[in-house]
């Protein structure tokens, strides 16, 4: 891609490593590297923390100087980056979570669709369990997967929310304590547990049944599982249909 913006443009352009993951490069970005970047990829969860930090700078004039229609962008994806009247990032490597369950697992236990509801989730997980064919029927993320994230469309589907705008006491609402306590029953019980170091792992492998991960998980879990991966809908909740975070790299 490098190459071919040089041969259009006749800009000389140096590509960076800034680190193995998207923390890592924050990290560097926050300690000194960000001096010598004009442009840089951050996660959705990593960007904001930047700009605090004073190092973004808003991009809508660098955009109507390159001549960009922002039309092109998903409003809803675009006016993420928005923050006191500039945008501050654009669009790129967005991702949704998708529901990926084992269909090998739920043709075995006689299940005939992928769960609508958490409860159906906790009811399939259960059936799995109960006929011995994983060790698990739902993998939570762990703390290095972003389980804020990978568990958003469960607190919303109680009713519950990580934060309302900047008051955070939303977190400890009736709500969400609900949302997380279904959770937690479910690995007191046994259908469910949190992944040892990834949920990606846990269900290509085939040690978990079912797991909420990235749509840009995908094509990995397809090229590692030796199962017919099947894909749905979030589930819904008792207060809201299947809602959905958006996350990836800007």
């Amino acid at each position: 891609m490098i190459e071919d913006f040089t041969a259009e443009t006749g800009i000389e352009v140096e590509v960076i490593t800034s680190g193995a993951d998207y923390e890592e490069t924050s990290q560097w970005f926050q300690t000194g590297g960000g001096s010598n970047a004009d442009v840089i990829v951050l996660s959705d969860a990593t960007w904001f923390p930047n700009y605090l930090n004073g190092a973004l700078a808003p991009v809508d004039d660098v955009l109507d100087a390159a001549e960009v229609d922002t039309d092109g962008y998903v409003d809803a994806l675009y006016e993420d980056y928005q923050y006191e009247g500039s945008h501050y990032r654009v669009p790129y490597a967005r991702s949704t979570p998708l529901f990926y369950y084992n269909a090998d697992h739920y043709e075995e236990a006689g299940i005939d669709s992928p769960p609508e509801t958490w409860d159906e989730v906790a009811e399939n997980a259960q059936t799995i369990v109960d006929e011995g064919i994983a060790d698990y029927g739902y993998a939570f993320p762990p703390s290095n997967e972003y389980p804020a994230w990978g568990m958003a469309n469960l607190v919303w589907g109680y009713g519950g929310a990580w934060s309302d705008e900047w008051d955070f006491s939303t977190v400890s609402s009736e709500e969400t304590v609900e949302a997380i306590e279904f959770a937690q029953s479910g690995v007191q019980d046994g259908w469910a547990n949190v992944a040892a170091t990834s949920q990606t792992d846990d269900f290509a492998s085939g040690v978990a049944s079912m797991t909420i991960q990235s749509t840009g998980s995908l094509g990995g879990i397809l090229d590692s599982a030796d199962f017919e991966v099947g894909t749905a809908f979030l589930p819904d909740g008792p207060e809201a249909e299947g809602e959905t975070p958006t996350g990836g790299a800007t």
